[in-house]
């Protein structure tokens, strides 16, 4: 988690990282005043769910 130093900084940071379910109760505890925001998405994937490779 050396990205974290990062995130106390002047400027705002995207983390985009699908695998983070095991992390989710433990990366806002050590962030603990820290705007967060958790976006999911569905299991199959956004491709498969809007179609976009149509056999």
């Amino acid at each position: 988690m050396c990205a974290l130093r990062d995130l106390h900084g002047p400027d705002r940071h995207l983390a985009k990282e699908t695998n983070l379910f095991f992390a989710a109760d433990t990366v806002p505890g050590l962030l603990p005043r820290s705007p967060a925001i958790v976006l999911t998405r569905a299991p199959s994937g956004s491709r498969r769910r809007s179609r976009a490779f149509r056999e």
